[in-house]
């Protein structure tokens, strides 16, 4: 089931939706005026899709803007709604980040293809933003930091011989991230033993 939430003054519009879109959508209306919304703030990732209703009787458009931003700011796709007064501002709003603009009152079978085409994209955004996030995982070694070509060479050989059934020795001088590569591996459940082989370096004496 599709969920959305409705940012809209018209009390008949959400039962109108939820009549019209059937039971594939469930659609709710956001509650408390635009300054308590505003003020509440969005919550995000509890909605697939948010429609604004750009049309207001009492708040101004401002307002109304000012909530389409706070959605955008939550990764909430957002789809506009509005007659054809407000068709510029709405045009505006899509170039700004909205996914879609549907004129009010809407097409049903228009609706639902947007609809549907905003959490699929959504969806999508989330699945890629996941993998880059594995990449990045996959390309660092905890604490280490760099981006080099020659750091990317040791973040591949540290994860290549973290998982290994083999004893690993660490070498190199004072200073250059052994400790953190052993803390890495021990991360990888690989029993770890730190030595240190000569006093330290008279510039890390206290």
């Amino acid at each position: 089931m599709l969920k959305i939430r409705l940012f809209s003054e018209d009390r008949s519009l959400q039962p109108l939706l939820s009549s019209v879109l059937g039971k594939e959508y469930l659609v709710r209306l956001a509650s408390g005026s635009d300054q308590q919304i505003l003020t509440n703030k969005v919550p995000a990732r509890e909605d697939d899709v948010a429609i604004l209703d750009l049309n207001s009787n009492h708040g101004s458009l401002t307002e109304r803007v000012e909530i389409f931003q706070q959605l955008l700011a939550s990764e909430i796709p957002v789809i506009l709604m509005a007659d054809d007064g407000l068709r510029t501002t709405a045009f505006e709003l899509v170039r700004a980040g909205a996914f879609g603009y549907c004129r009010k009152p809407p097409s049903i079978r228009e609706l639902k293809s947007m609809l549907t085409l905003a959490h699929q994209n959504s969806a999508m955004q989330r699945q890629l933003q996941t993998i880059q996030h594995e990449l990045d995982r996959s390309n660092s070694c905890d604490q280490m930091i760099g981006s080099s070509p020659s750091m990317q060479r040791v973040y591949e050989l540290v994860h290549r011989v973290a998982n290994l059934n083999a004893s690993v020795l660490i070498t190199g001088e004072s200073g250059t991230g052994k400790e953190l590569i052993a803390l890495f591996t021990i991360s990888a459940h690989a029993p770890t033993v730190l030595l240190s082989r000569s006093p330290a370096a008279p510039s890390l004496k206290r």
